[in-house]
């Protein structure tokens, strides 16, 4: 019911008395003994002694009733708390031990961090400090977007809008070592000359900026459809490297940006991308589907992304045909090269 704005618990001063670590709260359902404080005494009708005592809240119970005249508790009776999973498992752990003979944790049952004035404090300072991270980054290019991040990461744990806890369990290990053996795998291809090869057989068949940015989008996409979008990038920056350094007259940056909108966008197949396997069941989509509707998709994306990096990365030799001597020279060079190895 608490999750529901615009109602107000009639309890809600007790609640606010377990503390602001509302991440800490969560509700119990538990059985009481036979020699329970819940039953021998007269704690449940005391909020403050129940607080001191437990530090937790009485919502309900019991859930069974007992044919009996009297309302008093018995043995097994199931009783609901909120309370501070401190006081659970460290603070009065033995009491409530004690008087419990089960003890079962509510997953997902804190209260939400939402609607009140910090709350709102929160999400503004959450936004603003987002939007001030962009800005530097615009503005001074000096700063690192690894810096940067770190320090806006800190805030959140500043203002606590995460914690240490959810912090680490955000990290992806999986993820990390995809990207890790991604890495070294593109490490491997250019060590062992085959990033080099892919590079001179690309300038084969595409000539111009415009050719090759089409070229990349295609093998990122290729790629895409079977590995993460992370490890696309991890394999395919060294070989974008190894072409610009192969003809100096193509942008590094347009290319980059050409892997980084490719890498990211498989429409063609549900195995491209996690949303996309995520959709399928419940859309009743089949394979058929992604290829006949995505490679449309892919298609019309494909031309926005070469046509707008090719606008706001403007190069005089984008459609201009490389010289014959250049290939020439190009060719003797990679000839060389090849006799040394």
């Amino acid at each position: 019911l608490r999750q529901l704005p615009g109602l107000c618990l009639l309890n809600q001063r007790q609640l606010n008395a377990l503390g602001a670590y509302r991440r800490k709260r969560f509700l119990y359902e538990v059985a009481a003994k036979a020699d329970s404080d819940f039953i021998t005494t007269h704690i449940l009708q005391e909020p403050d002694r129940l607080l001191m005592d437990f530090g937790a809240v009485l919502i309900a119970g019991p859930k069974a009733t007992q044919a009996k005249a009297d309302s008093k508790l018995w043995p097994g009776a199931v009783l609901l708390f909120e309370a501070n999973s401190d006081w659970v498992t460290d603070k009065a752990a033995e009491r409530w031990n004690k008087a419990c003979s089960l003890i079962r944790e509510v997953p997902g049952s804190s209260p939400k961090r939402a609607g009140g004035p910090v709350d709102r404090l929160r999400n503004f300072a959450i936004c603003g400090a987002m939007v001030f991270m962009i800005v530097c980054l615009a503005l001074f290019e000096q700063l690192e977007l690894f810096v940067a991040a770190s320090i806006l990461v800190l805030f959140y744990l500043l203002i606590r809008a995460i914690n240490i806890k959810r912090l680490f369990a955000t990290i992806q290990v999986e993820i990390l070592l995809i990207i890790t053996g991604a890495i070294a795998f593109g490490e491997a291809l250019t060590a062992t000359g085959v990033v080099g090869w892919v590079a001179t057989n690309v300038l084969r068949f595409a000539q111009g900026q415009v050719s090759v940015m089409c070229l990349v989008y295609l093998v990122a996409v290729f790629l895409g459809a079977f590995v993460n979008n992370s490890a696309v990038v991890a394999i395919l920056a060294p070989m974008l490297e190894s072409i610009c350094n192969t003809d100096p007259r193509l942008s590094f940056e347009g290319l980059t940006w050409i892997l980084t909108f490719a890498s990211g966008t498989c429409y063609i197949t549900p195995l491209g991308y996690q949303t996309n396997l995520m959709v399928m069941p419940g859309g009743q989509y089949s394979f058929a589907d992604y290829v006949k509707f995505g490679s449309v998709n892919q298609f019309v994306h494909m031309f926005l992304a070469v046509t707008f990096v090719c606008m706001f990365q403007p190069m005089p030799e984008v459609f201009a045909p490389r010289p014959v001597a250049d290939d020439v020279a190009g060719n003797f060079t990679r000839a060389h090269q090849a006799f040394n190895i």
